[in-house]
């Protein structure tokens, strides 16, 4: 099991702002309007802004998605599938050193393995749409979307998603 070490600097707490024991002045606006009981409503669930559904995987299914740089094949990025949706795939690569991944980089999705209904998605075009690449992580998350997909492999594409998802749904 790993153990995480707090984020806080050891030693003492910093000064304290010098706020306590202050007054502040009270606010008579805040007192008139306090709501009710009768008045409070219950939260709305969070909506998702989402066109798309997607398509979780998790570390066990062990989907993973090979990727080059468009003009280098020798440099091949093995990345673990996050989830999918009809537009995009989001993925977690090991950081080591090579890879230099930056918004706006066209990459090539060269295939996807472990997943045998997406074994179709070889050789297509994305474009890197965001990273998440900060110091005290051990992975670069990023997200990719697809371009230039033909009419067919769309298709196919939105077939295997609605596939997969009535499987999430019905698990036998």
């Amino acid at each position: 099991m790993k153990t995480f070490q707090s984020l806080s600097a050891p030693g003492p707490s910093p000064p304290a702002s010098g706020l306590a024991g202050k007054r502040f002045p009270k606010n008579p606006a805040a007192e008139r309007s306090a709501p009710s009981a009768q008045d409070e409503k219950p939260l709305e669930p969070s909506r998702e802004r989402r066109r798309f559904k997607r398509i979780f995987f998790s570390e066990k299914d062990n989907v993973i998605a090979l990727f080059s740089f468009l003009g280098n094949n020798d440099l091949l990025i093995e990345t673990a599938v996050l989830d999918l949706c009809e537009t995009g795939i989001r993925l977690m690569a090991a950081k080591d050193g090579r890879t230099g991944l930056r918004a706006g980089d066209i990459l090539l999705l060269r295939e996807i393995i472990g997943a045998p209904p997406l074994s179709f998605l070889r050789n297509i075009r994305t474009q890197i749409r965001w990273v998440l690449n900060h110091q005290f992580l051990t992975h670069i998350g990023f997200g990719c979307e697809f371009l230039d997909m033909a009419p067919d492999g769309q298709e196919q594409l939105d077939e295997a998603l609605i596939n997969l998802r009535m499987g999430s749904e019905n698990p036998s």
